[in-house]
């Protein structure tokens, strides 16, 4: 048998009026709930009790726990899932800011604004293809370039490759014919050229014939200059003329077929 909580009002005249609520407890009254009661589980447990044929909890009132006094580590256990706590502390690349750190069922989880930092690039122009390990924040460097008439090269640090090496965003100006160049040199000289070498190819793949290409890598037919010409990928050596360890790196030629 479970016992029932009943409530009574008892009003009481002394000299003023006054109201008192009484908590009377039955047990001969089971209050007829279904079992099983409900899951008692979590941050301040309910306090499941039989009144009226349904389960009520009778536990009270129960407060957050308190935060964290200083930021907690991503992953870290937490008791109140979706508990926010706010922190003051210094934000990458601005003044000090709020930070927010939300119990999920992975533990705490902070989020941080990141901004990009101001671009950091060489006084001197980079030759494409070339490494450009330790500049972290190296994009949109841009140098003029006299060919025919003065024109702007956006170069950027292209981490995507086993060696991070300089590239050029977008077309590149060329001062005369890649081709035409014999040796790396003078292939070097030409900013829109880039000497490759060829790389290790596997079975179904054709290795890059050595010498000065364009340096700018076509993704289809329609971004080759010329008329006729067609979009073939060749492998070649990344560490051509650099430290590294990579064997072979695929870019896109235009030939003709």
């Amino acid at each position: 048998m479970n016992p029932t909580l009943r409530f009574v009002a008892a009003l009481v005249v002394l000299g003023s009026t006054a109201c008192q609520a009484q908590i009377v407890l039955d047990p001969d009254d089971d209050g007829g709930c279904e079992e099983p009661r409900p899951e008692t589980s979590g941050w301040c447990p309910p306090v499941w009790t039989c009144m009226g044929g349904e389960w009520v909890d009778t536990g009270g009132a129960c407060p957050e726990p308190e935060c964290p006094s200083t930021r907690p580590e991503d992953g870290a256990a937490c008791p109140l899932l979706d508990q926010q706590c706010s922190y003051t502390e210094a934000v990458p690349c601005g003044p000090q800011g709020q930070v927010t750190s939300t119990c999920t069922e992975s533990g705490w989880i902070t989020m941080v604004s990141y901004c990009q930092p101001d671009p950091t690039c060489p006084d001197a122009m980079p030759q494409p293809g070339t490494d450009c390990s330790g500049w972290d924040y190296a994009y949109f460097c841009q140098y003029e370039v006299a060919c025919d008439e003065l024109a702007l090269a956006t170069f950027s640090c292209d981490y995507a490759t086993p060696t991070p090496t300089w590239k050029i965003e977008g077309e590149a100006p060329v001062c005369g014919s890649c081709e035409a160049a014999g040796d790396p040199s003078s292939c070097g000289a030409n900013l829109g050229c880039v000497w490759r070498a060829p790389g290790c190819a596997s079975e179904g793949e054709t290795a890059i014939v050595e010498g000065c290409y364009p340096a700018f890598d076509c993704l289809n037919a329609e971004s080759c200059p010329n008329p006729g010409e067609v979009c073939t990928p060749k492998v070649y050596d990344p560490c051509f003329g650099s430290m590294c360890d990579a064997c072979g790196a695929v870019v896109g030629v235009c030939t003709l077929p």
